[in-house]
């Protein structure tokens, strides 16, 4: 999951591509942040979001396209 900047290990600092992403994700709706953190923060597969959100696995699979798909769009406008 996300750790807090205070808590994150000293290390070299993030890419502009990890930069760009985190702010992108920041800009994405809530429901499609959860999403994505469900299936790679947390690595749950189709069925189990569709458990937790009691939703069938064909609209997690749609709402993660779309997700995908808007994360794109952002990073493409980011882009110089």
């Amino acid at each position: 999951g996300d750790l807090d900047a205070a808590a994150a290990p000293a290390g070299p600092e993030p890419s502009d591509a990890v930069v760009a992403l985190r702010v992108a994700l920041r800009r994405l709706p809530a429901e499609q942040r959860a999403l994505l953190a469900l299936r790679y923060d947390e690595d749950f597969d189709l069925r189990d979001i569709a458990a937790v959100l009691g939703i069938p696995e064909g609209t997690v699979k749609s709402r993660l396209h779309h997700a995908r798909e808007n994360l794109r769009g952002l990073l493409d406008r980011m882009q110089p």
